[in-house]
């Protein structure tokens, strides 16, 4: 499992402890945007995980289309 880093408010990564739990990522805090990277340098996946309000897409908050699997950072 890739280390899960949250997003301060600053935009400064901040890595936080977690667990899983019959397939389910658990983090003992709220957050509002993290990271999951695997890898470093040119080679690091990344994958955002932001919170969004009811009715709101990711895409809005954003302000990026919406994608299944890692990207580059």
């Amino acid at each position: 499992m890739p280390p899960l880093f949250v997003i301060g408010s600053g935009g400064e990564p901040e890595i936080v402890n977690s667990r899983i739990y019959q397939n389910v990522l658990i983090v003992d805090r709220l957050f509002g945007a993290a990271e999951l990277r695997l890898g470093s340098g040119n080679r690091q996946q990344t994958v955002r995980i932001v919170r969004v309000q009811p009715g709101q897409s990711a895409a809005a908050t954003s302000g990026q289309s919406t994608a299944t699997g890692g990207s580059s950072s």
